[in-house]
C-alpha cells in the first residue's frame, strides 16, 4: 500500500483498486492498553490519482478482527470490525484542511489504515455469557441493575435524617 508519484503518473486512466491483507507485529500494541492484537486485517479499495491536481483520492475499506481486554474480567474478546473511509493525498503544497499532505514522492496507506482502526476500538467490551464477576477481599464488581438496587435502600446509619423536617420560623 505504498505508491510513488511516478506510478501514479503512468496509470493509464488514473484509477486503479487494491485489496491487501496486513499482519502487525506484537510490538505495535506493546503500549496499548485498549487493543491487544489484530486478525485478519483486509484493507481493500479504489484509487483515481489527478495528474493536474497531483491529488490522490482514496476510498478504502477495513475489516478484521480487534482482540480488546474485557471491561470488567480483562479477558480477550474478539470484536469484528468493518471501516469504510475516504481520504485524499496532495503531493503540492497548496493543502486544503481535509488533504494529506504528502512528504517526499511516495504515499504510504498504513500509518493512516492504524489510525483509523485505533479511531474504531469501543470503549467497553463485555466477554459474552459472563456469569460471574470478579471479586476480592473488601470488593466486588455488581451488575448496575444491582447497584440500582442497592440504591434504593436507605442506609441505616442516615435514616434519621429522612424525619428532619426544619420548622417554619
Amino acid at each position: 500500500m505504498k505508491w510513488s508519484r511516478s506510478y501514479l503518473a503512468n496509470i493509464k486512466d488514473g484509477s486503479f483498486t487494491f485489496s491487501e491483507d496486513i499482519v502487525f507485529d506484537k510490538e505495535t500494541f506493546a503500549a496499548n492498553d485498549r487493543l491487544k492484537d489484530l486478525k485478519d486485517v483486509k484493507v481493500s479499495g479504489k484509487c483515481h490519482y489527478d495528474r493536474e491536481l497531483e491529488r490522490l483520492y482514496v476510498d478504502l475499506v477495513i475489516d478484521g478482527i480487534m482482540i480488546l481486554p474485557c471491561s470488567i474480567t480483562f479477558e480477550d474478546v474478539k470484536t469484528e470490525f468493518h471501516i469504510a473511509d475516504s481520504e485524499i493525498f496532495a503531493f503540492n503544497k497548496d493543502v486544503d484542511e481535509d488533504v494529506y499532505e504528502v512528504k517526499g514522492d511516495q504515499i504510504e496507506l498504513l500509518p493512516l489504515v492504524y489510525q483509523l482502526i485505533m479511531m474504531d476500538i469501543p470503549w467497553n467490551v463485555h466477554k459474552e455469557g459472563l456469569k460471574e464477576y470478579p471479586k476480592g477481599i473488601g470488593w466486588e464488581v455488581i451488575k448496575e441493575e444491582d447497584l440500582n438496587k442497592q440504591s434504593d435502600k436507605v442506609d441505616p446509619r442516615l435514616a434519621k435524617i429522612l424525619d428532619y423536617r426544619p420548622k417554619d420560623d
